[in-house]
């Protein structure tokens, strides 16, 4: 096969798949130190209630520290799961679609505001998954190319020439 050509108009599913998957990868633990905030302002208003009946005190920071400890967890929730749609309102770009012709030399992107041509070697890094692959030219940016766009020929190929022409591709 020579060359891949494919429209994406991506959608907030789209964005929000990737956006989690980047995060989880790229840096777990940054990611998710909102939530461990939250459980331990939580397990801390959980030990002062239970110091509380042990002594027989009763005090409101005890259950300031629980209330706000759920509403943390469930603000990185719901933050999380927004991801997608934020992103999808914020870049203006992913508002029309792209068109992608990808070949064993590199990718051509056109989109409204947007062409550009990329060879192999300006990708640092891959990250192949059965559902969609991620092209990374830099550390925070990325390019998504969702499976449901592409023929299981034509996903299969694209993800032979990921894995043969980037260096470091993830799985």
């Amino acid at each position: 096969m020579g060359e891949i050509r494919v429209t994406i108009q991506y959608t907030a599913e789209d964005l929000q798949s990737a956006y989690a998957l980047h995060l989880k990868k790229s840096n777990p633990f940054r990611s998710k130190s909102i939530l461990f905030l939250g459980l331990i302002i939580i397990l801390l208003g959980a030990l002062l209630i239970t110091l509380q009946i042990i002594t027989k005190s009763v005090t409101w920071m005890s259950w300031f520290f629980l209330i706000y400890g759920l509403i943390i967890v469930f603000y990185y929730f719901w933050k999380f799961n927004r991801m997608g749609n934020v992103a999808l309102k914020k870049l203006v770009e992913f508002h029309y679609p792209f068109t992608f012709v990808i070949t064993n030399e590199g990718i051509q992107t056109t989109g409204k505001n947007v062409s550009s041509e990329n060879d192999w070697e300006q990708y640092i890094s891959a990250c192949i998954m059965p559902d969609m692959i991620m092209l990374y030219p830099n550390k925070l940016r990325f390019i998504l190319f969702p499976k449901k766009y592409f023929t299981e020929q034509e996903f299969t190929q694209l993800k032979e020439w990921a894995n043969e022409k980037i260096s470091k591709t993830k799985y």
